[in-house]
């Protein structure tokens, strides 16, 4: 921008008026002050807008304009502007600390790593977790330049720094050799400070857009020189098809779209270019759609090997149909996700038994990925789909009766013993007053219609029936009471005094005889009334509700946080899991903003994370 032009809308006689005023209002004091309060407002953008970059403070337009504010007024230098943003990282990491440090519920980490134009590879720690508003939140605890060898040390230093290790419940990253084994070293690091959830049963959180992409990548590897041919089939095709002069303008249309798709494919790490280009290719091979004289024969396909790309197609078709359900709808849930994967398992498990030996070898790999991601994950989304009130159990035993995940009964038991398992754990760091607030309708009375079976399904919690040892002996002390007070008729008539006595002292132990009375019968009412249901039991014992995709979990466990004070609590930990790490559009690592990196790591951890924390604000 020229110095010449007007700047921020101002001209050169405005900027002139305003700096003479700006002069004449403010004294020494209130410029070193002011100079102060613009240095800070310009780091705080810094920090905060990605578009305002620190070397835009060298601009010499951008100077000029500020010059025009005031002749006096000097802007600092890019050292000092980066000096205040490490200033600003400081101040608001404090809060952050302290926020973390006083939250009483978990956190949830995720692990992942960022890539930059310079080809260095960055690791990013966040924390994940839903405050007392419901509100979630992702915070960046550490970014730095990494290698495979100082993976671990930096996560523990920033664990320990932030006094999170003690709170921590999962982390979730893609799969990599050197982040696997990193992982289950800071897993055995935190079980030495903490009891992990279900001995770390939950604690490995497997990233499923990494999964899908992986698996799309796996299918389409097996058929790599397929899709070699297949790209000199559709530019063969499409040459002879134009100098024939004999598709259609739909078809040149679909070819289009199949080049465009091909030269973009060189470059976007998009799995879904493959795709896009093989279901063209598909509908190009229907016969009378071109003619074939111009490809070359060693470019032309076999039936086996279309019919390897349809079996392929239709089987990725699955995998994007996965990610385009979870991604269009407004609230992305574990139930959602577990039904589809569910689903997908028993589509593989039927092509690896019906298919070709060639084929079988790659539909049985993809199947290998998805019992090892249930294996670490299943856990994690059963839990989180039986706190979504639209399912609960119900969800998990209709599941595994459609699916026939192995033995329903088992996987049904296991979940449920889990479910339990968190829920007594919280309940006992509960405060009492706390986790017995509830109501008078809680309370479940023995009575006529009672069954025998559901008097046996709590034979620990009734209490039996029958009359206190107070109760005899209120009653014997009543009886002695009256044959006492008559012996001493002459006596009080002879002395009036010692009648007030024995008066007062009859209706003392009256008083006392009532309450043992009272008590009896308290026992009495206790021993046919049943002890209040949990939240956890009360919650699954109504019925679900409707489904809705407009249904907000978030929104809807915040209203009934007071019915259910310690689930609620479970519930917000175990939804703030995160169960992707990375956008899942595409398989290659996200990017660090190339204008920050050459400004050195520690102002790249501090712009990264600072710009996470204040995000919302």
């Amino acid at each position: 921008m020229s110095g010449k032009k007007r700047l921020n809308g101002f001209s050169r006689t405005q900027m002139s008026y305003r700096a003479r005023h700006y002069e004449r209002d403010y004294g020494d004091e209130d410029k070193i002050s002011k100079v102060e309060e613009i240095s800070r407002a310009f780091a705080m953008m810094t920090c905060i807008n990605s578009n305002f970059q620190l070397k835009m403070i060298e601009s010499s337009a951008f100077r000029e304009f500020f010059g025009h504010l005031s002749p006096r007024f000097q802007l600092d230098t890019l050292e000092s502007l980066k000096a205040d943003c490490l200033k600003i990282y400081r101040e608001e990491g404090r809060k952050i600390k302290e926020i973390l440090r006083n939250r009483d519920g978990q956190v949830s980490l995720s692990f992942e790593k960022l890539k930059s134009r310079d080809r260095n590879c960055y690791m990013c720690l966040a924390a994940h977790f839903l405050d007392d508003t419901w509100k979630m939140n992702r915070w960046v605890l550490l970014v730095w330049s990494a290698t495979s060898y100082n993976l671990l040390v930096p996560v523990l230093k920033s664990l320990n720094y932030w006094e999170i290790e003690e709170k921590i419940s999962s982390i979730t990253f893609k799969t990599d050799i050197d982040i696997d084994e990193t992982v289950d070293k800071v897993k055995d690091h935190i079980q030495k400070k903490k009891e992990l959830w279900l001995n770390g049963r939950l604690f490995h959180v497997c990233c499923w857009t990494d999964l899908i992409n992986s698996m799309a990548w796996e299918a389409f590897d097996h058929i790599s020189d397929t899709i070699d041919k297949i790209d000199e089939f559709v530019n063969s095709a499409v040459l002879d098809s134009y100098d024939q002069h004999n598709a259609t303008n739909q078809t040149q249309l679909k070819t289009d779209n199949v080049h465009d798709c091909i030269n973009r494919g060189r470059t976007l790490p998009h799995w879904h270019l493959n795709y896009s280009r093989l279901k063209e290719a598909l509908e190009l091979h229907s016969p009378g759609d071109f003619s074939l004289q111009n490809v070359p024969h060693n470019y032309l396909l076999s039936a086996d090997e279309w019919k390897k790309v349809e079996v392929i197609c239709k089987l990725v078709d699955k995998l994007k149909n996965i990610e385009r359900i979870l991604f269009e709808s407004k609230y992305i849930n574990a139930s959602i996700l577990l039904s589809n994967l569910l689903e997908l398992h028993v589509s593989l498990r039927y092509e690896a038994s019906t298919a070709d030996s060639s084929s079988s070898v790659i539909f049985t790999k993809m199947l290998q990925k998805l019992d090892n991601y249930g294996k670490d994950s299943f856990l994690v989304l059963a839990v989180a789909t039986v706190m979504d009130p639209r399912c609960k159990m119900m969800y998990i035993e209709y599941l595994s009766s459609k699916f026939s995940i192995g033995d329903c009964n088992l996987q049904l038991s296991t979940v449920s013993e889990v479910v339990h398992v968190l829920y007594d754990n919280y309940a006992t760091s509960t405060p009492q007053q706390q986790a017995d607030s509830t109501s008078d309708s809680d309370y479940y009375y023995c009575d006529t219609d009672t069954s025998e079976s559901e008097k046996e399904d709590y034979p620990s919690k009734k209490r039996k029936a029958g009359i206190s040892k107070g109760e005899v002996e209120g009653y014997e002390n009543l009886e002695n009471t009256k044959k006492e007070i008559p012996n001493h008729d002459q006596e009080e008539k002879n002395n009036p005094k010692k009648r007030e006595e024995v008066i007062t002292k009859s209706q003392e132990e009256g008083k006392n005889n009532m309450k043992s009375h009272l008590h009896g019968y308290l026992q009495f009412v206790q021993s046919t009334i049943w002890p209040p249901k949990s939240d956890l039991e009360r919650y699954l014992g109504e019925p679900v509700l409707p489904w809705s995709q407009e249904l907000n979990l978030l929104d809807w466990w915040k209203a009934a946080s007071p019915k259910y004070p310690v689930l609620c609590k479970v519930a917000r930990d175990v939804l703030s899991i995160l169960l992707s790490s990375s956008d899942a559009l595409f398989t290659e690592e996200r990017k660090v903003d190339s204008r920050i990196t050459s400004h050195g790591p520690a102002l790249v951890n501090a712009l990264i994370c600072v710009r996470s924390w204040l995000s919302n604000n």
